[in-house]
């Protein structure tokens, strides 16, 4: 079994690589039990992941269904995504911030 050796400046640049040419998937930042006694400021949460570099930000009912409660959605790298819910929980300052890829 042969051995790579891969210099970790090599390493950063592949790793850098990866995650820029990483496609974006749809996101959105679930309507949660927390939302239950606190409000689902759309504005701020739209804002929060612009400033965190999400792109096409848009709000849809949740599932695609005309029943449910809108949701702010939004396309981004899976890597971003950690920035993203980092800014929406400082933003309406709670930990309990679910942001889901979406399936639907």
């Amino acid at each position: 079994m042969e051995k790579t050796i891969i210099k970790q400046k090599d390493l950063r640049k592949i790793i850098r690589e990866t995650i820029e040419n990483e496609e974006p998937k749809t996101f959105y930042v679930a309507n949660s039990s927390y939302f239950d006694t606190n409000s689902y400021r759309i504005d701020a949460i739209a804002t929060a992941v612009e400033k965190a570099g999400g792109k096409n930000i848009h709000v849809e009912p949740a599932y695609g269904w005309s029943n449910q409660p809108e949701v702010v959605g939004f396309e981004s790298t899976e890597e971003q995504v950690k920035d993203i819910a980092a800014e929406v929980s400082r933003i309406l300052d709670t930990e309990w911030v679910h942001i889901l890829e979406k399936e639907w």
